[in-house]
């Protein structure tokens, strides 16, 4: 995938592939590399992704290589895996087939940012110039808590391979029309995302649920793993 934005419209299927790569030098960016706006999105992305396993007991591996799905290192391999795409789907915002690894698709997330940061200017969508660097720095935080809270929704969807994980597509965008525990849908399980994925909330966004005795799923599992 590459770091791109198109700024001044809305980002869809038929104009994401003509979106300008910021992070390299072109003349759709002035001829200048900005890797310090890539970082936004990466350091975003990885605080939104913790943040959703901040009350549980799970271990975060540093500095160890990725198991990359198109060769790389194998050592040690992550038991779950996100791969950031840079492909638009269409279904959604991530994908999950199997238990130790899913997609998030880069340019479905920033159309959801854009709509919900909406609007800017005449526009009802929020997609600034790169001239207006706040603004356009605004975007690219939200983006990356975007793909964070993604990321931590599709591990949602991994762990369920290995014990239930019956709160997960709850909310009012439930397929199944299956409410979330408790009434609240600004958590990981909820089926869309919503404003509250791309925005720093107070309180915060709350932790995977439990169950109000502490059985559910996640629960389960770190059982299973102790076994």
């Amino acid at each position: 995938m590459t770091f791109s934005y198109l700024p001044g419209a809305l980002i869809s299927s038929d104009n994401y592939q003509n979106a300008c790569d910021f992070s390299v030098s072109a003349s759709c960016d002035g001829n200048t590399a900005h890797q310090d706006w890539a970082n936004v999105i990466k350091i975003q992305a990885l605080n939104a992704y913790q943040e959703a396993f901040t009350n549980l007991p799970a271990i975060l591996s540093k500095q160890v290589a990725a198991d990359m799905q198109y060769g790389g290192s194998n050592n040690p391999r992550f038991e779950h895996t996100v791969y950031i795409d840079g492909s638009w789907f269409a279904s959604g915002e991530g994908l999950t087939t199997r238990g130790d690894f899913s997609w998030v698709f880069y340019p479905k997330v920033i159309f959801n940012a854009e709509i919900a940061l909406g609007p800017y200017g005449q526009s009802q969508d929020y997609t600034p110039p790169f001239s207006d660097l706040l603004g356009l720095l605004r975007l690219l935080a939200a983006v990356g808590r975007g793909i964070g809270n993604a990321a931590a929704h599709e591990t949602g969807h991994q762990i369920a391979f290995t014990v239930p994980m019956p709160g997960m597509e709850c909310g009012p965008e439930s397929p199944v029309q299956k409410p979330c525990e408790g009434g609240i849908n600004s958590v990981y399980e909820a089926a869309a995302q919503n404003v509250w994925d791309f925005l720093p909330y107070n309180p915060p966004k709350p932790a995977y649920c439990l169950g109000a005795d502490g059985s559910g799923g996640l629960a389960e599992l770190f059982q299973v793993h102790r076994r």
